[in-house]
């Protein structure tokens, strides 16, 4: 039998024991709210674990858990290791993982001068040296050695009831600016006694809890570490910045210090950041503005410099033709995937069966990691606060986070019609299908994507397009009826005799009331991108929210002079809060904003604008884009309510949203019939 990845299936052996990996992938460590009161691990998050091994992926690592909770805890999604409960719950993961032949982990780390406040007590956290954190301006304080020792004498318990519990590995996380890499990291360490200066001296204190570990366990756990080989990104131009990021830790530094240490590590990740530096916040977790495998040449330089062991290349790397060549050329041994997982647990498996086509794609939205921590944007400057609903979820994969809830068989089928194919309508024609129904999907135009089409012009929204082309091509898998061309009416659905009606017919942009908005030189945001041909070289954009600032950062890719203009004080709030950082910077690089900023007329030459001040400016545009947001159709959805005994509507029409609450009600709704 041909295979078409034959270097990522391949079998990996680790550590001295040659323990076996079934491939050359890792379910990287991810934050879930799925924990109990006590923070021991619930039926839901031994369900998610559960997928991802069952979904095949070689090694499965569970998110970052805090070594010791006195000065180690940085957020609340963090395992309890010490609780009386805390093994069973931890045993039955394992049990779940190795159930579907897996390899178990779990990443051990310590908040160090990031730990959260709340959980301290009172006490101040602690690092290598004192360190004001950007976040609050807090300063912390420096270890002392009997915090050190103590430190490294709960990893090595935490290791030990690890191996209690049936684990096969632990993760030693030494970067992202947590405990042990900012020991590592010269932007941190500033001590001048012997645990700082050389970096011999700054691999002290890393040194001490590996030897502590291996102390207590011996070769009966591998240990992984996971290391920033690049604390700031060094593909990134820092500009009038580059002086305070230059003292950090660089691939060089990173590479000695994992040939330090790599006689009694089993593998190394060549992770990438920072936590005191915003930008790192859509580097380290590539967006859609990076590629794939967009960090991967830090796994080659390891390969390159001579580490012995196996070396695994992170950043965005769920290309399967990419993987497989740095695995076949010898740049990496394994790769590491997160986001990608939650997506779709599946994809291993999937591309291992030759059917990358049936690969839901990850958006690079950051839903998955904003959302469940409370990260919300709250003003300019960038904060987040958990003073708010945590909600595990994902834009593309309505299911996680309840794949341990039973829902009932639909029972007797029943005639669907879905009125809509956009990502609502397909994703509730899709699993109306799956649970059995006979559906019909009526789009009254020629093709499907709905209000997603213009994601085939933005480069920077191609993951937009594959997801919006793999929901395509699952519907023309499926056994729905799709008639293209058709405008449904209610008369027309009714004629049909549906049991049930799910309606998806969107919503349509806001015009506001500016005089002159009806002129030739002004076109809707998403008409801009469709008919870019159409917008001249210098261009207005009114309208400074997520459309309105992806639109302007389109148009000046492609050339054009581009100002927008805001109303509010901030940019993109409705942006996810990690996409806006990048969203962000790009904008300020290549495009002139004007926030507090009001357009109260348009003219064949421009915009007359009004600042808070009440001062009027002209600014000149041949071409005037609008972004003023969108109305939910919902009268026209409610005109098919005698069109079935059950109608229900869905994605836009109902409210409007995003692709996770269209992608989320069409599947509720389809699940509910």
């Amino acid at each position: 039998m041909e295979r078409k990845y034959p270097h990522l299936f391949s079998p990996l052996y680790l550590g001295k024991k040659k323990v076996r990996v079934r491939n050359r992938i890792e379910a990287d460590p991810t934050l879930i709210p799925l924990l109990s009161p006590e923070s021991y691990p619930t039926e839901g998050f031994t369900a998610y674990y559960r997928a991802k091994a069952r979904g095949g992926a070689g090694i499965v690592t569970i998110g970052e858990t805090a070594v010791e909770w006195e000065y180690g805890r940085s957020h609340d999604y963090q395992i309890n290791l010490w609780g009386s409960r805390a093994e069973d719950a931890l045993a039955k993961v394992v049990d779940a993982i190795h159930q579907h032949g897996a390899l178990a982990s779990l990443e051990l780390c310590h908040g160090g001068v990031f730990a959260d406040l709340p959980f301290l007590g009172g006490r101040k956290p602690f690092g290598p040296s004192p360190f004001k954190r950007p976040s609050d301006g807090l300063i912390t304080d420096a270890m002392t050695l009997d915090q050190m020792r103590m430190v490294a004498r709960a990893y090595a318990e935490a290791c030990e009831i690890l191996q209690r519990c049936g684990f096969d590995m632990a993760v030693i996380y030494c970067g992202n600016g947590w405990l042990l890499g900012s020991f590592i990291s010269p932007f941190y360490n500033k001590r001048t006694d012997e645990f700082g200066g050389s970096l011999e001296n700054r691999m002290r204190f890393p040194r001490m809890v590996i030897d502590a570990v291996r102390e207590r366990v011996g070769d009966s756990l591998l240990l992984e570490m996971r290391i920033s080989a690049s604390e700031f990104d060094p593909f990134h131009d820092y500009g009038k910045d580059a002086a305070y990021y230059r003292n950090a830790i660089c691939i060089e530094d990173a590479v000695k210090a994992v040939k330090m240490v790599e006689d009694d590590i089993d593998l190394v990740e060549a992770f990438m950041g920072n936590r005191a530096d915003i930008h790192q916040r859509y580097a380290n977790k590539p967006s859609c503005f990076q590629p794939n495998g967009y960090y991967s040449s830090l796994a080659r330089a390891f390969k390159t410099a001579g580490v012995k062991i196996p070396v695994m290349a992170v950043g965005s790397m769920d290309d399967p033709a990419l993987a497989e060549k740095g695995i076949a050329e010898g740049s990496f041994d394994m790769i590491g995937l997160g986001r990608s997982l939650i997506a779709d647990p599946e994809l291993p498996n999937k591309i291992r069966r030759h059917r990358e086509e049936d690969v839901r794609p990850c958006l690079r939205c950051y839903h998955c990691l904003d959302r469940n921590t409370g990260r919300y944007n709250t003003d300019k400057v960038l904060r987040f606060s958990t003073k708010c609903i945590h909600r595990f979820m994902c834009s593309v994969n309505p299911e996680i986070g309840q794949q341990h809830m039973y829902f009932p068989p639909s029972g007797e089928s029943r005639r669907v019609v879905v009125v809509g194919g956009g990502p609502a309508g397909m994703q509730a024609a899709l699993t109306a299908a799956e649970r059995g129904h006979k559906v019909t999907l009526m789009e009254r135009k020629n093709a499907l994507g709905g209000a997603l089409c213009f994601a085939d012009k933005v480069p920077f929204k191609k993951v937009v397009k594959d997801y919006v082309d793999y929901l395509i091509r699952q519907v023309g898998k499926s056994s729905v009826d799709v008639r293209l061309g058709v405008e449904a009416t209610p008369e027309l659905v009714e004629a049909q005799s549906p049991d049930a009606v799910i309606v998806a017919i969107g919503a349509k942009p806001v015009v506001p009331p500016v005089p002159g908005v009806d002129g030739d030189n002004v076109i809707m945001a998403i008409d801009a991108c469709l008919n870019a041909e159409k917008v001249g070289r210098r261009v207005v954009v009114v309208g400074g929210g997520q459309v309105g600032c992806e639109v302007a950062l389109y148009l000046a890719g492609l050339g054009r002079e581009v100002t927008v203009v805001e109303m509010r004080g901030t940019l993109a709030p409705d942006a996810g809060f990690t996409h806006r950082v990048g969203l962000i910077e790009k904008i300020e690089e290549n495009v002139t904003a004007l926030t507090e900023t009001a357009c109260v007329e348009i003219t064949p030459r421009g915009v007359t604008a009004r600042d808070a001040s009440g001062a009027l400016s002209f600014l000149e545009a041949d071409t005037v884009v609008v972004a003023a947001g969108f109305r939910p159709l919902s009268e026209e959805a409610d005109a098919f309510l005698d069109a079935a005994f059950d109608v229900c509507a869905v994605g836009d029409c109902r409210h409007v949203g995003d692709i996770n609450t269209a992608t989320r009600s069409g599947y509720d709704a389809a699940l509910s019939l």
